[in-house]
């Protein structure tokens, strides 16, 4: 996994206080002491009961009582007698605007998925579950729209064994090197097969998502092809098909093309790039590439490495965005580490001509299944962490566009786990994320700071913390999300510039464990009940009326959840 951290960047962005997450064993001591200490006298209630140690999570320091006008004491009003003092003031400045909110509620893989592994296993409808969660984009890596599976007269071979493959997947054991190569005509629509990929596209459509056009393979398939021109040709009739079908949001070329997924010359995979893009070159879709693995930094700051000649070999001044991976580090990785990852990232691909455009994140997950096992997808702390990498994606300087967590549905790793030989789906803690960013779906962001001890800053100046906050205002209502990405339970007060006097509602999600469903026979597909994401929901949400009054309230958030203030 890719760990990052800067010293000159943490100087630059967090003081003397800390960054990241990276770096060597003894500055994550040292960080954690100091927050252990400060975690006594700052932070009430404690909370205990979760599994992530307080090492990661740095604790907010109390705001000092003064008379200085960029730091107003905190008041002693709150919406209830008995609540402890606030260690923590955000302020929300209503009359300043940063733009539109990102809900960033983009996922990969289709809302109907198999069961099992078998080619005959139960098909499952996530349909309404994508829906209720606001999903509203689906990239389909991984999944039915493949060049190998939907071309049909083609060949696969394995280069190593040099077995010829019946398939698109290679099913053996060890390093593998999959040849692809064209034995019918490209130009000939004969020799392709849409029919189960439109069914899926069509299924995308179906909850109200677009499709994210990854033009490639999938995982343990082709990684190599005999001619780049047939392989581009081909990637260019499933973009036409689609281009016809539906609205696209975007087109990306490859995926990992520095890992796993091509491991033939780089010669071959630009020349399959740069035809591909001529190709395209009249498409309205931004088109980018290439889902890079979250080593990219990494490979980026070597010399002459295939990720360093893409952006000499390829044409990208004609590409509109750049694509990358990020995994974490599981359940102890901060939020901080995304934010170095993602600024490194960004000051890397602006030296090489991308300055003035986008990042697509294609791949996103607190870490990778087979480094986490499955339990670091049913902690709170992965809910926390995937809203609040969510939030710090929207920092303009980043200039990040998309945002696909990998993946929706699967055997872990995923928003919904599928529970091999039952009739049972588990829906993970991350999947509220979704459920609450897509709440603030066409909001204003306004401007936000949170201020302790040392001043008020925005959210990257206080990542290390572990806590972020975002206000907004949505067709005449003002709202304040705040995540805890700590192991601590701590009371802020909220504080509306304009001295809004309100009432409203606060809405506390604090997921705890992985939520079973049952699912039975339904129309040909295993579903759950019509109520079952609503009644899902009542686990996870709980909710009070709190009166904001002379723009002021007080509230505890727990640990590793979140909260939505919305006034009517």
């Amino acid at each position: 996994m890719y760990r990052y951290l800067v010293a000159a960047a943490a100087l630059v962005f967090f003081g003397c206080g800390g960054g990241g997450s990276g770096g060597s064993s003894d500055t994550q001591n040292s960080t954690a002491s100091a927050s252990s200490s400060i975690a006594a006298s700052s932070l009430s209630p404690s909370d205990s009961a979760n599994s992530v140690s307080s090492s990661s999570s740095p604790a907010i320091v109390p705001p000092q009582s003064s008379s200085s006008p960029d730091i107003p004491p905190v008041s002693s009003h709150s919406s209830s007698s008995s609540a402890p003092a606030a260690s923590l003031r955000i302020d929300i400045d209503t009359t300043q605007s940063l733009g539109s909110y990102r809900s960033f509620t983009g996922v990969n893989k289709s809302p109907i998925f198999a069961q099992g592994k078998d080619a005959n296993s139960s098909l499952i409808d996530g349909r309404d579950l994508y829906r209720f969660a606001g999903i509203d984009e689906v990239r389909m890596h991984d999944d039915r729209i493949d060049i190998c599976k939907i071309f049909t007269a083609d060949k696969v071979v394995e280069l190593n064994s040099k077995q010829e493959v019946d398939g698109c997947t290679y099913r053996g054991d060890g390093p593998f090197r999959m040849l692809w190569s064209a034995e019918g005509d490209v130009t000939s629509l004969d020799n392709y097969d849409f029919s189960e990929a439109d069914r899926h596209v069509g299924y995308i459509e179906e909850v109200g998502a677009s499709l994210y056009l990854r033009l490639g393979d999938s995982y343990n398939g082709i990684n190599d092809v005999s001619n780049a021109s047939d392989y581009a040709y081909a990637a260019k009739v499933i973009y036409d098909h689609y281009a016809a079908m539906v609205p696209i949001s975007a087109v990306e070329i490859h995926n990992e093309p520095d890992g796993m997924f091509w491991q033939g010359s780089s010669v071959t995979f630009f020349d399959f790039s740069n035809t591909l893009i001529d190709h395209l070159s009249t498409s309205p879709y931004a088109i980018g590439g290439s889902g890079f693995t979250d080593n990219i930094v990494n490979h980026l700051e070597a010399n002459r490495t295939f990720v360093t000649e893409w952006f000499d070999k390829v044409e990208t001044p004609q590409l509109d965005f750049y694509s990358a991976h990020y995994y974490g580090d599981c359940e102890s990785t901060p939020l901080s580490d995304y934010l170095s990852w993602a600024q490194a990232l960004r000051t890397q691909i602006n030296a090489h001509g991308f300055a003035l455009k986008p990042m697509h994140i294609t791949e996103w997950n607190i870490g990778l299944g087979q480094e986490c096992g499955t339990q670091t997808y049913t902690l709170p702390k992965s809910f926390s962490f995937s809203l609040g990498l969510m939030l710090l994606s929207q920092e303009e300087s980043l200039d990040i566009d998309k945002l696909f967590y990998y993946s929706a549905p699967g055997t872990s790793m995923s928003l919904l786990s599928i529970v091999e030989g039952y009739d049972r789906i588990t829906i993970n803690p991350a999947y509220w994320s979704f459920y609450v960013a897509s709440r603030l779906k066409g909001a204003q962001r306004l401007k936000t700071r949170l201020c302790g001890a040392q001043g008020c800053k925005e959210n990257i100046q206080r990542v290390d913390e572990g806590v972020l906050a975002q206000g907004a205002i949505l067709e005449g209502r003002h709202f304040l999300l705040v995540v805890n990405d700590t192991n601590t339970s701590f009371t802020y007060e909220g504080f509306f510039a304009d001295a809004l006097t309100s009432a409203a509602t606060l809405e506390r999600f604090a997921p705890k464990n992985a939520l079973p469903l049952e699912l039975s026979r339904k129309e040909g597909f295993l579903a759950h009940t019509s109520d079952a994401p609503q009644k899902a929901l009542e686990t996870v949400r709980t909710q009070q009326a709190v009166q904001i009054k002379q723009g002021r309230f007080t509230a505890t958030i727990e640990a590793y959840s979140a909260h939505l203030v919305s006034t009517p």
